[in-house]
């Protein structure tokens, strides 16, 4: 096996050029590497081509022992991948992993912290007081499409000018993560907010004579806006808006339990964030259906209930 760290990096290459971020390659590789350390340390003489199901059910037991079910079924879903990868390159003549089954994670799981709507009104608006007026216009901009949109920071960072239809007011999102485009409506005024910050952003290009660059977010230097800088700028806006404990993800899970909390069909919810399986969507409806428990709770029918049963 001595091509596989050359085969990893090959396949991780590829992975880049689908357009994946770096947060979602470096678990990838790492667990890669640590696979085919295991099978070096089982026998050198073992070749890509032989590697079988057994090899890889023998592995993920030597590595699931206290491990939380999520981390297996990822690990998993990596290995398939790359499996799927060895035979469009001809490498396997079929998948090994193909029918490997993921352990069952329960669709209720803990889902990360949903800022309510306080929290995200009061960041919003301390995202356009920015003593640069660039920024000022910058980090409105992405704030409105990643809770309007839900669309992962990925995603966002990716867009380019190309993908804008100011007329339809549609973004085309290039989902990295599923490997399907999508095309998400943008609300009116989320779009003004995203005008005026394409506006800003043109004057940035000029200005630095960059008019190559085609991606959408741009730092001060008219270069690709990182992941990083953006969540810095954001959460510098939620740290003067009393909300310490800021991720930019909060924002896609905001958005979903919103609209499920609105009304809105889960299948459409589901289209909305790009999600590949409608299970990846349903655990928000835990969150909503709490939501609406609340909100039952303040319902006027109560006070006359109240006052019905005072009176027995």
């Amino acid at each position: 096996m001595k091509n596989w760290d050359d085969l990893v990096e090959s396949y991780i290459s590829h992975c880049e050029q689908r357009g994946l971020s770096q947060s979602t390659l470096k678990p990838r590789e790492r667990t890669l590497q640590l696979f085919g350390l295991w099978i070096r340390s089982k026998s050198s003489k073992i070749k890509v081509k032989d590697i079988n199901e057994k090899h890889v059910i023998d592995y993920l037991k030597s590595r699931s022992f206290g491990r939380a079910k999520a981390t297996v079924s990822g690990n998993i879903s990596i290995l398939k991948c790359f499996g799927d990868w060895l035979c469009e390159v001809g490498l396997w003549e079929k998948n090994p992993l193909k029918w490997i089954e993921r352990p069952k994670i329960d669709s209720a799981r803990q889902v990360p912290r949903i800022l309510n709507r306080t929290q995200i009104i009061n960041t919003y608006k301390e995202t356009f007081h920015h003593h640069v007026n660039y920024f000022a216009c910058l980090y409105p901009a992405a704030f409105s499409l990643l809770y309007s949109t839900g669309m992962r920071r990925g995603e966002l960072l990716s867009l380019r000018i190309q993908d804008w239809d100011s007329n339809t007011r549609t973004l085309k999102v290039n989902g990295a993560k599923t490997g399907e485009e999508r095309l998400v409506p943008i609300p009116k005024d989320v779009s003004i907010v995203f005008e005026k910050y394409l506006n800003a952003r043109s004057r940035i290009v000029i200005s630095k004579h960059r008019y190559s660059e085609n991606l959408v977010f741009l730092n001060r230097n008219a270069e690709p806006l990182s992941g990083n800088n953006l969540l810095k700028g954001i959460k510098a806006a939620s740290m003067r808006a009393g909300v310490p404990d800021f991720k930019l993800h909060a924002l896609r899970h905001g958005c979903a339990s919103d609209l499920l909390e609105a009304g809105v069909h889960i299948s459409k919810v589901q289209s909305l964030l790009g999600h590949s399986c409608i299970e990846s969507t349903y655990r928000y409806t835990h969150i909503a259906d709490g939501e609406r428990r609340k909100a039952m709770n303040n319902h006027p029918l109560n006070e006359i209930l109240n006052g019905e049963n005072s009176e027995e």
